[in-house]
C-alpha cells in the first residue's frame, strides 16, 4: 500500500505526482526495471515490483533468482517502468527517475532493493534527448529527395498528393549509407566518404523530402513516416573509407488524409510524438533484455 505524507496541500508539487504515478504503479502491478551502471562493464539490470513505499524511500522485490552485490550500495541507478491505462482506451506510458541505492535485502523468499525516494518522475515521452541507435533490421526503408518541385509541396498550410510515379530509392541499398541514430525530433546518417562522393546532394544545405518505414516493436506496429527535414549539421568523414555524419532535423510532419494526400503539419517543440513512443519502445525493449542477459 502507498502512504500518503501528509495532506495533499502541504507536498510540493513534484512529491505529489511521484506518490499519484508510484500509486498508480502499485495498482497496476508494474513491473521496475532498476540499471544499475558498472565502471567497466555494460550496465546490470534487474527486474522488480513495489513491495512498500514510505516517506524516505521505495522498497523493490527482485521478482527472480538474479546476482545481486553489495557493492551496489550507495550507487546512483536509474528506474524504469510503464503504467498501463484502460480508460478511455489502452494505452502505456513510460517513465523513469534517478534513486540512489540505499540498501540490499536478503529474505527467505528472495531480495529486497531499497530505494531513495525520487525527487520527480519524468514522462518517457517527454525525454525529447532520448536518441537511439536503431538495429538495421529495424529501418525498413529510408527515402529521400532533393527535388525542389516536392519540397514546394511541404509549404505550411499544404495539402499534397504523393503519386505512385514517384520512385522511392531506398538509400540503405544504395551501399555506404546507414541511420547511425535518429530521435523524435531528428535524423542522422553515417555515411561512407566514398558513398557521399556519389551523392554530393546528402551534405548540401536545403530542404529534403523523407519517407522511413520503421519495423515493428513491442505494441508499436510498422510505421510509415514522411518528413520535411532540413540539413542540421555535418560531421565530414577523414577519408573515403570513413563515415561523414549528417544530422537532420524533422520540421514538418506528412499525415495521410481521406484524399489519399497528405497533410502537412509543423513539428511542434522539435518532437514528433507519434516517433517518441517509437524510439521510447525501442529502449525499453533493450533494457528488458539487458534485465534477461
Amino acid at each position: 500500500m502507498l502512504f500518503r505524507f501528509g495532506k495533499k496541500d502541504d507536498l510540493p508539487e513534484a512529491q505529489d505526482t511521484v506518490n499519484d504515478l508510484l500509486g498508480q504503479a502499485i495498482d497496476t502491478r508494474a513491473k521496475f526495471i532498476v540499471v544499475v551502471p558498472e565502471r567497466d562493464t555494460k550496465p546490470h539490470s534487474v527486474t522488480c515490483s513495489v513491495e512498500h513505499v514510505s516517506r524516505e524511500s521505495i522498497l523493490l522485490d527482485v521478482s527472480r533468482a538474479t546476482a545481486l552485490s553489495t557493492g551496489w550500495k550507495g550507487r546512483k541507478v536509474q528506474c524504469f517502468f510503464s503504467i498501463v491505462r484502460l480508460q478511455p482506451n489502452r494505452s502505456e506510458t513510460f517513465y523513469n527517475f534517478s534513486a540512489t541505492l540505499l540498501d540490499l535485502r536478503r529474505t527467505s523468499k528472495g531480495v529486497l532493493i531499497e530505494l531513495s525516494m525520487p525527487r520527480s518522475i519524468e514522462p518517457g515521452q517527454r525525454r525529447k534527448s532520448l536518441r537511439i541507435r536503431p538495429l538495421p533490421s529495424l529501418v525498413l526503408s529510408l527515402s529521400m529527395w532533393q527535388n525542389p518541385e516536392l519540397a514546394g509541396m511541404m509549404q505550411e498550410p499544404a495539402t499534397v498528393q504523393v503519386l505512385p510515379s514517384i520512385p522511392y530509392p531506398n538509400l540503405l541499398k544504395v551501399g555506404g549509407i546507414r541511420v547511425a541514430d535518429i530521435s523524435a525530433g531528428g535524423m542522422r546518417l553515417a555515411v561512407l566518404g566514398s558513398a557521399l562522393q556519389a551523392q554530393t546532394w546528402l551534405g548540401e544545405e536545403g530542404r529534403r523530402l523523407m519517407h522511413c518505414v520503421l519495423g515493428s516493436v513491442a505494441d508499436q506496429p510498422v510505421h510509415e513516416y514522411w518528413f520535411s527535414v532540413t540539413r542540421a549539421n555535418v560531421t565530414p568523414a577523414p577519408s573515403l573509407s570513413d563515415e561523414a555524419f549528417i544530422g537532420f532535423e524533422f520540421t514538418h510532419e506528412g499525415k495521410p488524409n481521406k484524399a489519399k494526400g497528405l497533410d502537412w503539419l509543423p513539428v511542434k517543440d522539435g518532437h514528433v510524438h507519434r516517433l517518441s513512443r517509437w524510439t521510447n519502445a525501442v529502449y525499453m525493449q533493450y533494457i528488458r533484455k539487458v534485465a534477461t542477459d
